[in-house]
């Protein structure tokens, strides 16, 4: 469940007993439960296959990072989340310090998530539209910008929430213990909203487009040439699961991020009062749905090989399971007789 620095956070203690909370709260919290299984098996396929995955291919380290990304908000930061829906309150947590970490973490991860989509959507159009030089020039092009990637987020909201000259009000009945004091400045609060959310929102819409284009282009292009029609076709066969993969990845960021940050806008210049309203918390909930996709994603560019084990390793578990519980009913039957 995401936060926003804006909103005054009382939304949530208006609609605790409303029916759209309860459903949030439940299909998060199983969408969480599948999404953390999923996630493991991504990084036993990355550790068995680091060779293929990840040392001799560049194209999933982002994906692994937004895995990696993901799965520690989904395990470690959204059942704080979780705590303050049941009880209305984190009395028994808090403290000063939880009060600046919980913020912290929660503020990092989630919008990091956005940054890694953006990231990928850029990385991905160089990949395939200019792979050779990319390739040719790996550090430049690939590890400084996914560095600076990683780190630029911690270390901005590092000085934002334990740094900036300013007093906290924390107050344990609030849903991240309030809004930080930072977003009490007009300015950096508008510039946050602007750099963090919007830009990459842009980055990312505009990224997509372009690479829809250009591969409707080439294809249109492999059609009036009847010699490239090979080559063409060789460029989808290569790259498709890649195209496929960023597009489902895009597109459910985009349908969520894009409504979001429309409504933020909304509440900052127009309408604050939006902020406490169900609409708001539905849309501020539903930023939360590329989390728990992201390691179903992740298998989509997987090689067609170690998705084929991956199925046959499935369809293995659950005939074992239906074995396990076929001898399970049978065996008080026979004690019985």
């Amino acid at each position: 469940m995401n936060s926003t620095i804006i909103s005054s956070n009382e939304q949530y203690t208006n609609i605790f007993t409303s029916a759209s909370y309860s459903f949030w709260f439940c299909f998060l919290i199983v969408c969480s439960i599948f999404s953390i299984s999923c996630s493991v098996l991504d990084f036993y396929q990355f550790i068995k296959h680091r060779r293929i995955l990840i040392y001799e291919n560049i194209t999933h380290h982002i994906i692994l990072c937004l895995t990696v990304n993901d799965f520690i908000q989904l395990t470690f930061i959204e059942p704080l989340a979780y705590i303050y829906f049941y009880f209305g309150h984190t009395k028994f947590l808090y403290s000063t310090t939880f009060c600046l970490f919980w913020p912290y973490f929660n503020y990092v991860f989630v919008t990091q998530s956005l940054l890694f989509t953006a990231y990928a959507a850029v990385e991905r159009y160089l990949l395939l539209f200019h792979k050779r030089l990319v390739l040719k020039h790996k550090i430049l092009f690939h590890y400084i910008p996914l560095l600076l990637t990683i780190l630029y987020l911690p270390c901005v909201e590092i000085y934002l929430i334990f740094l900036f000259p300013c007093t906290h009000n924390f107050d344990a009945t609030l849903y991240l213990c309030g809004v930080p004091c930072f977003a009490n400045s007009y300015t950096v609060g508008i510039i946050n909203q602007i750099v963090h959310l919007l830009f990459p929102v842009v980055v990312l819409v505009f990224f997509n487009i372009l690479i829809i284009i250009k591969v409707l282009i080439q294809r249109k292009n492999s059609a009036a040439a009847a010699g490239a029609t090979f080559l063409r076709s060789h460029f989808w066969k290569q790259n498709s699961r890649m195209i496929i993969q960023l597009m489902a990845i895009c597109l459910l960021a985009s349908a969520v991020w894009i409504p979001y940050v429309t409504t933020v806008l909304i509440i900052i210049f127009s309408d604050p009062g939006l902020g406490d309203s169900i609409i708001y918390f539905n849309i501020l909930n539903g930023a939360f749905l590329p989390l728990p996709t992201t390691p179903f994603f992740a298998l989509i560019g997987f090689p067609a090989e170690i998705r084929r084990n991956i199925f046959i390793s499935v369809r293995n578990l659950k005939t074992i399971c239906r074995t396990h519980n076929r001898v399970a009913d049978i065996m008080p039957r026979t004690e019985n007789n």
